[in-house]
């Protein structure tokens, strides 16, 4: 895919190793055919000297985690440097997205990226690589089935990650759009009275982020999959809007969900086969236990 050969060729994939505490141990950096690796002892001038000289080649600046771990340190250490004005790609951000059914990808653990070579931070910058490639795939598979799907994601992540979308000729929905699009897809998934006032609540950007991962965790609701770990902990907000669409039924009988999946007996006969609970043994009152 040439649009994606673009975006790495002039991407820094970046990864850094840190302690616990932060203090920078190895530092991992690619730009097209050009690699450069920081290891043993080095000071904060060979840190900006090597960044600063595959930034100038970058449109981008890519990796795995980057946005709440490599990027914020660098940014507390060396704010002077070039690539703190490239925009973002994070792949962890955008697995979720890419792949509902299985986030752990082959090259991905929770919220870590699994490392082919052992401590090894130039490879971990070109897995990143290879883990995009694959993201951006199936991007361009969604953008031929369900366009408004990856529009949506653009919308939501419009403020972290917007260039990406546009490198891949994804325009985002207008906020209006967004959010009609949301009230119709997660109507058909959940409760649709749910739905509707949880469109309302979706302005700013962390609910933006956090609809767009319940969004795409509902699509494929009812196999194995499960949201990351670290999804439920840095976005908090996907597990109450999974609740609020499916966990308790409206009164509302036009809601096809909350008909069908909130009422016991409708759910006796799928799972059990029977028309009706038995009448014995009974509560005090005379009804089926």
């Amino acid at each position: 895919m040439n649009r994606v050969k673009k975006i790495l060729n002039r991407s820094l994939l970046l990864d850094l190793e840190t302690t616990p505490d932060g203090k920078l141990l190895k530092v991992g950096a690619v730009c097209g055919k050009e690699e450069r690796l920081l290891k043993g002892r080095f000071g904060k001038s060979d840190v900006v000297r090597v960044l600063d000289d595959l930034a100038r080649n970058a449109d981008y600046v890519l990796g795995h985690n980057i946005l709440d771990h490599d990027l914020p340190l660098l940014k507390k250490s060396f704010p002077e440097l070039h690539l703190h004005r490239l925009p973002v790609i994070d792949t962890l951000f955008l697995s979720p997205l890419a792949f509902p059914e299985n986030p752990y990808h082959h090259l991905v653990k929770d919220y870590r990226l699994l490392s082919t070579a052992l401590n090894d931070p130039v490879c971990d910058a070109r897995n990143a690589g290879l883990l995009f490639q694959d993201q951006c795939d199936v991007f361009e598979e969604l953008k031929l089935n369900d366009k408004g799907l990856v529009q949506f994601y653009a919308w939501a992540f419009s403020e972290t990650m917007l260039p990406l979308f546009h490198a891949l000729q994804i325009e985002p929905f207008t906020r209006q759009e967004a959010k009609s699009y949301f009230a119709s897809r997660v109507a058909d998934l959940g409760c649709q009275t749910a739905a509707q006032s949880l469109t309302l609540e979706i302005g700013h950007l962390q609910a933006r982020e956090s609809a767009a991962y319940a969004l795409a965790w509902l699509r494929i609701a009812g196999s194995n999959s499960i949201t990351p770990p670290w999804v439920r902990h840095r976005f908090p907000e996907v597990t109450k809007i999974v609740r609020r669409l499916r966990d308790k039924g409206c009164s509302d009988p036009a809601c096809s969900y909350c008909r069908v999946n909130h009422n016991p007996h409708q759910q006796l006969q799928h799972f059990f086969g029977f028309d009706d609970f038995r009448r014995e043994p009974s509560t005090a009152d005379g009804s089926s236990l």
